[in-house]
């Protein structure tokens, strides 16, 4: 999502324009900071991309998992934090439905200086 297209949806949803149509400074200066965090959070994700289940990671720990789960509905697909177990080289967390792919988990949101 591009800086001017963000700007517009924070002011079109959480900042009201006084009765001339106008924004204050400080939401001016809001809706800029925010921008700013997005993208800094963007430059992180870049890169970040599915893995199918039979490339597994090469720690243990806590990963984003794309599942699908069967049961008497029929089939669906879902996304979950599933952790992966490296010594018993098995998930976990997933309600015993089956890992299709996984990714790392998104990075923690920058810290506004």
């Amino acid at each position: 999502m591009n800086r001017e297209k963000l700007k517009l949806i924070i002011k079109n949803k959480y900042i009201v324009p006084n009765e001339d149509g106008e924004i204050s400074d400080s939401d001016k200066m809001f809706i800029n900071d925010i921008a700013d965090i997005a993208e800094q959070y963007a430059k992180k994700l870049e890169g970040s991309k599915w893995v199918s289940v039979e490339t597994p990671p090469k720690e243990g720990g806590r990963y984003w998992c794309y599942i699908e789960e069967i049961n008497d509905l029929g089939i669906s697909y879902y996304q979950w934090n599933c952790s992966y177990n490296e010594t018993m080289k098995v998930w976990g967390n997933c309600d015993n439905n089956k890992v299709l792919l996984w990714t790392n988990l998104l990075p923690t949101p920058p810290q506004k200086q």
